[in-house]
């Protein structure tokens, strides 16, 4: 017995430092706000599967926090291993990796890297190099795995002409036919001109041969931000778009100036649409699509049964246009109020998640006595299924807590 007597107290002094520790944890938990949901109008079941992960930051920490139907859930009260990730990963990596555990080992935890069906999962990425003096992305790594073999098909190959550009950002990938097609946005600074030249790039692999068979440019564009604003680049692809569709979107923002009675402590932007090209991964082919003149509908964010949604903006008032991109004309548009006041026309691409044509929205940041607001439309219909406000219980006292930011919703599995 006295052999193993160290043995035991070792193994019994960790356990009460392990359940001291988780005891403070869950005491210092019950002190810090709480989030919830709470309707204002539309239907409970709308937000039955929405996650939001967010972060809350004071002048001592900071705590990562998780809120659906439910309540809030802090990351300080999660397992151990949990914890030592250091970061929520996202809901539909986690699946992947339950579900697909040796496939996933060493893959990047980035959803839009994926592409899955009945047959197959398909992995594209461009992964950085740790070791390099840069720290830069050089190679394409590229992974297939047939469900019905369970046989996976991997390998790698350099990025052509890597060195021609700044950075090298993978947007999606489709799969068809054995046959991988990569999305990325490559970008070239001249130093000199202060120009930048953003190329939106169609990688295609043939994954029986392990090659790379085209790389086609859809988009060149250069640009300088200036005073007035800026030109930017995005893409909506997966399911922010109509099967096998890759919609690429040119505008140019215009820092807004406020006069006279305007409101102006809100994020106001005009934004003007130069050129939007829908891309057909199925044929290869690309058009441009008509956009409306002279109307300030604010910036595309969804594409769905050929119809462009767009919104927009202003004076605390979040409106959302349907364009028919096939009769080229504006269709019906819904008004929704928005409880925020910094919130801008930019945050609906970037904070959206479009979901078998309904849209998730919630702000990425509000001040600690500022409720969030949580907005779900049917696209298709254009009409609102929910709208409501996050809701904080146990608020700071005296301005502790300085600021609260959302990352952008999650679904359930």
């Amino acid at each position: 017995m006295k052999k193993y007597g160290k043995l035991i107290a070792l193994v019994i002094f960790t356990a009460v430092i392990f359940g001291v520790f988780y005891v403070n944890a869950k005491t210092l938990t019950s002190t810090l706000p709480q989030f919830s949901f709470h309707k204002l109008e539309g239907n409970d079941q709308a937000v039955e599967s929405l996650v939001v992960n967010g972060d809350i930051f004071s002048s001592i920490y900071g705590e990562s926090f998780q809120i659906d139907q439910e309540g809030t859930k802090y990351r300080r009260d999660k397992s151990f291993i949990h914890r030592s990730v250091g970061y929520y990963r996202p809901i539909e990596i986690e699946r992947l990796q339950n579900e697909y555990r040796n496939f996933m080992r060493g893959k990047e935890e980035d959803p839009n890297a994926f592409f899955e069906n009945d047959d197959v999962l398909a992995y594209g990425s461009t992964p950085y190099d740790f070791w390099s003096f840069s720290f830069d992305n050089f190679t394409f790594e590229i992974a297939v795995l047939d469900k019905h073999t369970n046989k996976t098909t991997s390998f790698s190959l350099p990025i052509p002409n890597r060195k021609d550009f700044w950075y090298i950002e993978p947007y999606g990938v489709k799969f068809k036919d054995d046959t991988l097609s990569m999305v990325t946005m490559n970008s070239i600074y001249d130093e000199l001109s202060e120009e930048e030249n953003t190329q939106v790039h169609i990688y295609t692999f043939d994954t029986k041969k392990k090659q790379l068979i085209n790389d086609e440019v859809i988009i060149d564009l250069t640009s300088r931000n200036s005073e007035v604003g800026y030109s930017s680049i995005d893409l909506m692809l997966n399911d922010k778009t109509d099967e096998d569709q890759l919609i690429v979107l040119h505008s140019f923002t215009s820092y807004m100036e406020s006069s006279g009675n305007e409101i102006v402590d809100e994020y106001t932007e005009v934004v003007e649409m130069k050129e939007a090209i829908k891309y057909n991964f199925e044929t290869g082919e690309k058009e441009e699509i008509v956009l409306p003149k002279d109307e300030d509908i604010g910036i595309p964010f969804a594409f769905v049964d050929n119809t462009l949604y767009f919104a927009k903006v202003a004076n605390k008032n979040l409106t959302i246009i349907g364009y028919d991109s096939d009769g080229k004309k504006l269709k019906s548009n819904l008004d929704i109020p928005l409880i925020n006041k910094y919130v801008s026309t930019s945050d609906i691409i970037y904070q959206g998640l479009v979901k078998d044509s309904v849209l998730y929205f919630v702000p990425s940041s509000i001040d600690y006595d500022e409720l969030g607001s949580i907005i779900v439309v049917d696209l298709k219909s254009l009409t609102l299924s929910y709208s409501g406000q996050i809701a904080i219980s146990n608020p700071p006292e005296n301005g502790e807590w300085l600021d609260i930011y959302f990352n952008s919703p999650e679904l359930k599995n």
